[in-house]
């Protein structure tokens, strides 16, 4: 396999090389992602702490994340795009070292803030790039980036579970870790196109701000709160749930692929769907089609239902995930595509950094069914706000 830095270090990136340097990119880094996943409840065991300190850890990221996102990420749109990617591979790097040689709670909140801050700064930085490369495809672009986001997560999980069982938890975030640190010198070398040049505005409001103003984009972004509150509760219970039915740290790991690999498959179709018919529009269906999945989850303790659950709940999120990006897309200008991103994500964030300090202590009291029937109802509430923005009958709601 070529060297990517030696096939990136001409003068004029070749679009398709910098979309799959990126795309190595978001592996690596959800990779330290899927590792948490599968080795959480080892890592509880392990600092002897009790369940309710899973929400802070899983939240840590999220926290850590949403504040780069509302304040770093408007720099990609002012030629900064590397360099983001750069400093954000060095704290992914950082926060699984953390978290694989943490001794206590507070170094694993640690751990998941410098990994939470590095995919933000990384990953939002690649989707403004992604779409300077192919802007002509921007729902197939962001939907190709997001199947090796969602398969870095999937493997993550089974290669570090099968390290730890064979040698130890440091072991196998060191070789997350190292995963991601080879990606630094292949960054570095490379020469993305240029940015869109910024064109002066009347309006001189600053950019979120801008962005908020607008109906369709808050209804993507209402959309985009439906489908990540799920990553909040799956990243802080499903292991935990899955440990408690009887299920070994591979097993559990193995069940990521219920997830991943439909959702990596259906990724790509989705961002065309976006594509062709619509973003907001795919958005919408996906969204409501998914929920009676997230409230079926707590209706069965048997692995192999759950895990039947999972493959068609992720088929519908192919497509919800590429559409709200592309939707987001489609409401901001040029210099604004980052800066928009960064708000989805921020959204997305905050959101799944509530449903995890939420969900562990209600998991604790109620038990599933309580803990994933709220979920769902929580996913209908944002989707009757999105429609709300769009304002339901209005001439030109749904197109786009």
């Amino acid at each position: 396999m070529p060297d990517p830095a030696r096939l990136l270090s001409t003068d004029r990136t070749p679009p398709t090389a910098g979309v799959r340097l990126l795309a190595a990119l978001a592996f690596a880094v959800a990779s330290g992602n899927g590792a948490l996943f599968a080795l959480l409840p080892e890592l509880q065991d392990r600092n002897g702490l009790p369940t309710w300190t899973l929400g802070p850890v899983v939240a840590a990221s999220f926290v850590a994340g949403l504040g780069a996102q509302i304040g770093l990420a408007r720099f990609a749109d002012r030629g900064h795009a590397r360099r983001m990617v750069l400093g954000g591979l060095c704290a992914a790097c950082a926060g699984a070292l953390l978290t694989g040689t943490a001794t206590g709670l507070p170094q694993l909140v640690l751990g998941r803030a410098a990994t939470g801050l590095g995919a933000a700064l990384a990953v939002t930085a690649a989707r403004k790039l992604v779409v300077v490369l192919r802007p002509e495809a921007v729902g197939r672009a962001l939907g190709s980036l997001l199947v090796f986001d969602i398969v870095g997560f999937v493997l993550g999980a089974p290669i570090a579970a099968a390290i730890a069982t064979r040698s130890s938890l440091p072991v196998a975030f060191g070789v997350i870790a190292a995963g991601i640190a080879v990606l630094v010198p292949a960054v570095a070398r490379v020469r993305f196109p240029p940015v869109p040049v910024v064109v002066r505005r009347t309006d001189e409001r600053p950019v979120l701000r801008r962005l908020l103003g607008r109906r369709r984009l808050r209804a993507a972004l209402l959309l985009g709160v439906a489908t990540y509150g799920a990553i909040g509760v799956f990243d802080t219970i499903w292991a935990r749930y899955l440990a408690d039915l009887g299920s070994s740290p591979l097993v559990i790991s193995a069940t990521l692929a219920a997830f991943g690999l439909p959702l990596a498959v259906a990724a790509p179709i989705g961002g065309r769907i976006a594509d062709r018919y619509g973003a907001l529009r795919a958005d919408l269906v996906g969204v409501i089609v998914s929920v009676p999945f997230m409230a079926a989850y707590g209706w069965s303790s048997s692995v192999l239902v759950l895990t039947g659950i999972a493959v068609a709940h992720c088929l519908v999120d192919g497509v919800n995930f590429p559409a709200t990006q592309a939707a987001v897309v489609a409401e901001c200008d040029p210099d604004e595509v980052a800066a928009g991103q960064g708000l989805l994500a921020a959204t997305q964030q905050s959101t799944a950094a509530v449903a995890a300090l939420v969900i562990a202590p209600v998991y604790g009291a109620y038990g599933v069914t309580v803990t994933f029937g709220g979920a769902a109802a929580v996913m209908v509430l944002a989707w009757l706000g999105a429609l709300a923005n769009l304002g339901v009958g209005r001439q030109r709601g749904l197109r786009g």
